[in-house]
């Protein structure tokens, strides 16, 4: 899950689209400034049974909770995740990638 958003004279976030990939590769996109139905979205975001995943949750956290009125749960953050594993970029692309590099190889 992707959430684009600007912030010029504004305290909070404005959402301009949410991206969403499902695991059958079927990517969703939600305009949020020409469509105001977010139902859809409020459930997937309330699924306790479906894991969200994010890099860089903390400002799309405040975005998706000022758009739906609703916290996730269930949620995954990628970067946070690669600095409790020291942040190394064989890790980074694991994470987000599935790229499995061979110790001894990561500086090529």
């Amino acid at each position: 899950m992707d959430v684009e958003f600007f912030r010029r004279k504004t305290y909070f976030p404005i959402i301009c689209l949410v991206q969403v990939a499902v695991p059958d590769g079927t990517v969703y996109l939600f305009d949020t400034l020409t469509w105001d139905h977010f139902d859809g979205l409020r459930e997937l975001l309330l699924h306790p049974g479906t894991t969200k995943v994010f890099h860089g949750f903390t400002q799309d956290l405040e975005a998706l909770e000022q758009l739906c009125h609703v916290t996730p749960v269930n949620c995954f953050d990628t970067q946070l995740a690669a600095a409790f594993a020291g942040n190394k970029l064989y890790v980074q692309l694991h994470i987000t990638e599935g790229v499995h590099v061979v110790q001894g190889l990561e500086t090529l």
